[in-house]
């Protein structure tokens, strides 16, 4: 074993504490959560504060075409192998103050204790804040690291639109300070990511990390529903041709069905809007969206099937269109066992409980598991609540976690490569 894994080194928990709550102030909401949307000015003032804090510490600042932040500390190599760490720091517009921000401020506090500690690593160690995590403004979820990594074009994502029509490129021009490095190929031999569970498992078994095995698919589709705008009081029930009648009796087929088809499928009506919105008016237009999840793509592909059929009855039924489009496709990722093993490893050298689990949720590490060597670490979080204001992690989970990473960063850099390929 290295040297540096059989230190004790240990991360500052104040610090790390103290950057988590500061970090929570930026868009901060009533009931102590965040709104941080992708792109937005808040989203900004996030990446600003991280450029300063990373700055003040000797990290060289960059930029993406698409905003992704990098900060690298140089490792003693010349050759251009560098170990990724980070998350996003983005937010739902209810979200918690840990949802991505503990990952990228986690990845700051490994960095910052290394510099403390006058630790010049092997590698170099890149500290990465994604773009567009959460994907509720702008879609697809996972934008910034799928650009990365190649599955989704470059040009396509800067095209993107929110609901009021503004672009990603513009709000990227508009917002993003001019001075930043724009660096367009950050090579990276691995990547780690932590984060907060957002479920219950963890807590309930009562352990202290998950090392993440791999995490499930996702499948994202938007349906439209077109029927006939008319008067509330003067059009019979048996004439109407009313989509948010169509869209209830769809959600309610389609909660059926998935609760039927598998006990582990996750299966989400997350929004609907309809028009025109009025009190006596009937609704001639709904849109809502769907999120389907599932380790197997077979279970998936048979939600896909009742979706269908379930549009085709009530098309039938209620003589209006039904349109269903598929907006992302996220297959199930596996992570690499090597670095599952460091992970447990550095948990046992700490004497942290921890247990072996595959994620519910979609995370960055999922747009690089396929192209380079990438592990999670996972911490529990109050009843498994996320995405929502009363999300909460404690400090001593929060320093638990960050101390496995610090050793599985220590540990990663004993590896002359694990790999052949570099993205």
């Amino acid at each position: 074993m290295s040297k540096y894994f059989n230190s004790n080194i240990k991360i500052n928990k104040k610090r790390l504490i103290k950057s988590i709550y500061k970090m929570a102030k930026i868009g901060q909401l009533n009931n102590g959560g965040c709104r941080r949307l992708a792109f937005s000015e808040e989203d900004f003032k996030a990446k600003k504060l991280l450029i300063n804090w990373c700055t003040e510490i000797g990290l060289n600042v960059s930029m993406d075409p698409i905003g992704n932040l990098f900060a690298e500390l140089k490792g003693k190599f010349k050759k251009n192998e560098s170990i990724g760490i980070g998350s996003h720091l983005d937010t739902q517009p209810h979200g918690g103050k840990f949802d991505g921000a503990y990952g990228v401020l986690a990845g700051l506090e490994v960095i910052r204790t290394l510099v403390d500690n006058n630790i010049v690593p092997p590698k170099s160690i890149k500290l990465i804040n994604w773009s567009n995590e959460e994907g509720c403004r702008f879609t697809p979820p996972l934008m910034g690291s799928s650009v990365y990594a190649k599955s989704i074009k470059l040009n396509h994502a800067l095209k993107t639109l929110d609901k009021n029509h503004l672009k990603i490129e513009n709000e990227l021009q508009k917002k993003f300070p001019q001075d930043i490095k724009k660096i367009f190929n950050h090579k990276l031999e691995s990547f780690i990511e932590i984060h907060i569970e957002q479920g219950p498992i963890l807590e309930k078994s009562k352990k202290c990390i998950g090392i993440v095995t791999g995490a499930q698919g996702s499948r994202g589709l938007d349906v439209i529903i077109k029927g006939q705008d008319a008067h509330s009081g003067t059009t019979p029930m048996n004439l109407r041709k009313d989509t948010l009648i169509v869209a209830a009796n769809f959600i309610q087929l389609f909660d059926k069905r998935a609760r039927n088809l598998n006990c582990d499928l996750r299966a989400t009506v997350g929004n609907i809007l309809t028009s025109p919105g009025s009190r006596n008016t009937i609704s001639g237009y709904t849109f809502f969206t769907i999120d389907i999840r599932h380790p197997r793509s077979i279970i998936l592909d048979k939600m896909e099937t009742c979706i269908n059929k379930i549009a085709s009855d009530l098309i039938k039924k209620y003589k209006i269109s039904i349109n269903i489009k598929k907006v992302y496709n996220l297959p199930t990722v596996n992570f690499n066992t090597k670095i599952q093993n460091i992970i447990e490893n550095a948990c046992n050298k700490l004497n942290y409980t921890k247990m072996k689990m595959i994620s519910g949720a979609g995370h960055d590490a999922m747009s690089l598991a396929e192209k380079i060597p990438t592990g999670m670490i996972f911490i529990p979080c109050l009843n498994g609540i996320s995405h929502n204001e009363k999300e909460h992690a404690s400090d001593d989970d929060l320093e638990a976690g960050c101390n496995v990473l610090l050793h599985t960063i220590l540990k990663l850099n004993d590896f002359k490569t694990i790999h052949t390929p570099h993205l």
